[in-house]
């Protein structure tokens, strides 16, 4: 499809150098360029003149990605095509018509091998091979004086001959034509292509599950092939707001359970993009729909209250409601974290913050104590919005600075003790109990009241 043809204005007579087509498989109107629609007549017929103006009286235009012009007047682009057929495939080109920005560009040559294109580009940048599958198939590539990162690939099919998702066997070939390589794809969103031209491929009608807001697989094997794609299915949805159709959604209940082929520092990645960039709340409630969640922690999940997910702002925020209710799996969620999904520390530290806050004390010191306590493993928690709200009141006390979150908020310190005569782990003990009456409001975080206090006690 030709991406600046979606316009509104009513035009019959196509641009120079162009043609009218109707799709025979979506039945849309557009214009291609002449090379084009003889390289793939067979997918096109002849629209009439009344097809052509009903057809730009209901199109629209969306919002153009300028990162495609960008990267195709530079020299190594123009070099690539002189040589072969270049074509942008992948998010970015699912972000154009969803009028999202992308700087991440995904690159498809047919016609070179990649040893051809890594030859092409060394002058013009530093172009490194990656492996897929155990073969050489990714091109990344930096063109000079610049920072981000271009992936450059050529056609390729994929055979599964494993578990996980690198459990598959790679067939590239420069030659295959760019819908045999869509065919590989997770998503009919993800299944699009875009040449320089604009002209659109779109084999599986991406473009039109993309208006229906719809998440839908290219083929039925696709989640057999790679389990990762279902919890991909989740992600999307929950980063658009898309529906998983139902012939999908069903799919994923009956695979489920292969998720567990996945490493878990894999699944990480996708849970991270749900709070980095989606709607945790829609993340939360797919997990459990899909049965990913069971498969991955035993039980039914979180329900379909999505007050506190909506509040969540932190991955460690995210794991802790995930793991934490009537059904808790884990004594110590941080531990879980770190073990099964190799996660990070910081993250460790404030699921383990908020889980100490999880449980609430009917003494209000107690509370204070048990905020004390959070602080010291991870101060950022203070901002979490999805405890009780009995602990969102005791961390309010503290982030308005009525109590001392920390002992270095205490009006008095280590050097003043020791002007006292006390020593070592003295110290440290009167240091716990000032700040515990303070908590107990036995006194205020005041230097005289402490010292009178520290000498009462001693």
């Amino acid at each position: 499809m030709k991406f600046q043809e979606f316009v509104t204005e009513e035009r019959q007579s196509p641009e120079q150098g162009k043609v009218w087509v109707k799709s025979k498989k979506s039945g849309d109107i557009y214009q291609v360029t002449k090379d084009y629609y003889n390289h793939n007549r067979r997918l096109y017929d002849t629209p009439d003149k009344k097809e052509i103006e009903k057809s730009q009286k209901q199109v629209k235009e969306p919002a153009k990605n300028k990162e495609f012009d960008r990267v195709s007047s530079q020299k190594w682009f123009s070099e690539l095509e002189s040589k072969g057929k270049v074509y942008f495939v992948g998010g970015a080109v699912r972000d154009e018509f969803i009028g999202k920005k992308s700087k991440d560009v995904d690159i498809l040559v047919q016609g070179l091998s990649l040893n051809q294109i890594a030859i092409l580009l060394q002058k013009h940048g530093k172009p490194v091979m990656n492996e897929v599958g155990g073969k050489q198939a990714v091109i990344k590539f930096v063109p000079n004086g610049e920072k981000e990162e271009v992936d450059i690939a050529i056609p390729r099919s994929e055979v599964k001959s494993g578990k996980g998702h690198k459990g598959f066997d790679i067939k590239v070939d420069p030659n295959m034509s760019i819908e045999e390589d869509l065919k590989r794809r997770d998503f009919t969103i993800n299944a699009i292509a875009k040449d320089k031209e604009g002209n659109i491929i779109d084999p599986f009608n991406g473009q039109d599950d993309l208006k229906k807001k719809i998440i839908r697989i290219v083929n039925p094997q696709a989640f057999s092939d790679d389990p990762l794609r279902m919890l991909r299915a989740v992600q999307f949805s929950s980063r658009f707001n898309f529906t998983i159709e139902p012939k999908t959604l069903n799919m994923i209940r009956e695979k489920a359970n292969t998720i567990k082929e996945i490493s878990g520092e894999r699944i990480k990645i996708e849970f991270d993009k749900i709070v980095k960039k989606g709607d945790p709340a829609i993340g939360a409630n797919m997990l459990r729909r899909t049965g990913l969640f069971k498969a991955l922690f035993g039980y039914d999940g979180p329900g379909p209250d999505s007050n506190q997910f909506k509040k969540v702002k932190t991955m460690g925020e995210f794991f802790f409601l995930l793991t934490t209710g009537e059904d808790l799996i884990a004594d110590d969620m941080s531990d879980l974290w770190m073990k099964k999904f190799q996660g990070d520390k910081e993250s460790a530290k404030e699921i383990s913050a908020l889980q100490k806050g999880g449980f609430v004390s009917k003494q209000r010191n107690e509370n204070r104590y048990k905020v004390f306590q959070m602080h010291r493993l991870s101060p950022k928690v203070l901002q979490t919005k999805i405890l009780s709200s009995e602990m969102l009141e005791v961390m309010n006390e503290f982030n308005s600075g009525k109590y001392p979150k920390s002992l270095k908020e205490l009006a008095i310190n280590g050097k003043d003790l020791g002007e006292l005569g006390l020593q070592g782990k003295e110290i440290g003990t009167a240091l716990n109990k000032s700040i515990k009456a303070i908590y107990n409001d036995e006194i205020k975080n005041d230097k005289s009241e402490l010292i009178k206090y520290i000498q009462t006690k001693n």
